[in-house]
Parts: C-alpha cells; structure tokens; sequence
C-alpha cells in the first residue's frame, strides 16, 4: 500500500477525532462546525470525482495498490462515516463564517502543497483543467451548502 500523510482527508479526520473523541464540547463549538464543513467538500469531492472521470476511483485504487475491497472499505470509514456522522449529531451552531473558515483551510492546504498552481495531481490523480475547476466549484457549492442545509433542517424539526 503506497500512502502519503498529506491528503486533506487525514487532516479532516484528524479534526474528526479531535472533536469526537478529545474535545469536552461537543455541537457547540466553532471547531465542530468548521469540521461538518469540511467533512462535507471531503465527501462531495471524492464522490464527484468518478462523475468527471469514471476511471477516476480504478486510478487512486491503482496508485495506491490495494485491493477493490479495501479502496471502498476505506472510502466507508475515511469520506461516509463522519459524513453520515455529522448528518446524525448536526452542529448545533453552523454559519457562513464556518463555511468561509473552512473553505480558506482547504483553499490554503491546496496552495501549500501544490506550491500555488491548485493542481492536485501529483497528490490524488491527474485530471483536466477543466474538470479540476469542477472539482474546486464542488467544493466551494459543498462548503457553503452545509450550514444551509443544517439550518433547514434545524428550523423544520
């Protein structure tokens, strides 16, 4: 198995944990929110990301040298887990703000390890410009979607 640490889910799960696991306040705090976020542009990125290239899944598979089954076992617990998880426990207090904070941790991460030009294919898979700016228009829309879609449900239950 061929794996690098700096892949921006390890960070998110390294977040994840913190506020499962080691954080005494959990729902209530920035760091929760800002978290949700970021599960969320984690989630709907990896999950696009076979709709712009439906090799795209077959190729990280490939890099990585692991099995089928353990690709999508691993896709379970890193990208549907703590998504499903912040589906369930939803941040009792999510805005914009968190949605602006999160997207500039994930704007700056890409910077710093792409050394400015945004293309993640040497970290994940090559892909075209064109479909690498759907993948940052994704993310963008995902971010900015979750505290929407946590206050409506908030505000009709």
């Amino acid at each position: 198995m061929n794996f690098k640490l700096n892949y921006f889910t390890n960070y998110n799960l390294i977040l994840f944990c913190y506020n499962n696991f080691i954080n005494n306040e959990l729902y209530y705090n920035d760091i929760y929110s800002i978290s949700a976020c970021l599960t969320w542009i984690v989630f709907f990125c990896f999950h696009s990301s076979i709709l712009l290239d439906s090799n795209s899944f077959k190729k990280l598979r490939l890099k990585h040298k692991v099995s089928y089954y353990f690709f999508h076992i691993g896709n379970f617990v890193i990208h549907i887990l703590p998504f499903g998880f912040y589906i369930y426990y939803p941040p009792n207090n999510i805005t914009f703000y968190h949605s602006g904070v999160s997207f500039c941790i994930k704007l700056l991460w890409a910077l710093l390890s792409t050394k400015g030009d945004l293309n993640l294919g040497n970290i994940y898979i090559p892909f075209s410009n064109k479909n690498l700016i759907k993948l940052y228009l994704i993310s963008s829309i995902s971010c900015f979607s979750a505290p929407v879609y946590y206050n409506l449900v908030k505000s009709t239950s």
